[in-house]
């Protein structure tokens, strides 16, 4: 009974460390990818939205920001590159 007791003890602290480098390494991660926006301080001067918009919403993703954009008249989202202000796609809602 011993021996199966020291080995439950030892499964369980490999399972442990394993998962606490999981949380870990996914930290780490998500760190990096919100240090992307940080890094580059000149993006909002490369992005041109146009003055008959309103910013509804935006979202950060992948080196990519989304904008939620609404006017009067129609709806749109747009994909810019954070690293250089580049138009990647638009989405026309309404």
């Amino acid at each position: 009974m011993l021996k199966s007791l020291k080995k439950i003890v030892i499964v369980l602290g490999i399972f442990i460390i394993s998962l606490t480098i999981i949380v870990i390494v996914t930290l780490f991660n998500r760190i990096n990818n919100v240090s992307i926006l940080k890094k580059e301080d000149n993006y909002i001067e490369n992005i041109n939205i146009e003055d008959k918009f309103v910013i509804e919403d935006f979202s950060v993703d992948d080196g990519k920001i989304y904008f939620y954009l609404s006017s009067d008249d129609q709806m749109v989202i747009r994909v810019y590159k954070i690293n250089n202000g580049n138009l990647v796609k638009e989405y026309y809602l309404k």
